[in-house]
Parts: C-alpha cells; sequence; structure tokens
C-alpha cells in the first residue's frame, strides 16, 4: 500500500509515531520521545519497547545529547522527561 500525503498509511497504528519522525529520529528514539508524555525510568521506557536496558540507555543518550529528553535522579531511580524542545519537535510531525 503507498503510503498517503503527509507519510502515513490509511493502516498505520494509531499509537505509532509520524512517519516522517520516525525517518528523522529512528523507530526506538521515536518511540522513546512519543511515550514520554509524563516521566518515566530507563526501565519504564525498555519494557514499553520490547528492548535491554542497554539499548534503552543508548537511545536516551542520544536524546539527551540532542537535547530532546533529561534525567533527574529521584532516590534511587532516574526519571526521564521529555524537555520542552523534544516536544515542540512531536509536536511539529504530528501537525504533518
Amino acid at each position: 500500500m503507498q503510503p498517503e500525503e503527509g507519510g502515513r498509511s490509511g493502516v498505520e497504528d494509531p499509537e505509532a509515531p509520524p512517519a516522517a519522525l520516525v525517518t528523522l529520529l529512528g523507530t526506538q528514539r521515536a518511540l522513546i520521545l512519543q511515550r514520554l508524555g509524563h516521566p518515566l525510568t530507563a526501565g519504564e521506557l525498555a519494557e514499553a519497547l520490547a528492548a535491554g536496558p542497554s539499548t534503552a540507555s543508548y537511545h536516551l543518550s542520544a536524546l539527551e545529547r540532542a537535547g530532546l529528553v533529561d534525567r533527574e535522579r529521584r532516590g534511587r531511580h532516574i526519571l526521564v522527561r521529555r524537555t520542552a524542545r523534544g516536544t515542540q519537535l512531536l509536536d511539529l510531525y504530528e501537525a504533518l
């Protein structure tokens, strides 16, 4: 099936990130950015993505270097949250 205008096909998962965002960031990073509607731990993100903790950490480090997420230590846990820049990027690509 050919993608419709805007890069979305008619049978995509409504929870999936926009195709243009996946092209920009890659599937795992786009999913992470999308899932961070509220702060999560790296372990929770890894579980949601069906990926190992080291894989989640690798992608989180890249997103953090780009200024799209930040991490905050809360006791024994490190919470990951989307930054204002990450939210703006997500909003931009969801509007396509």
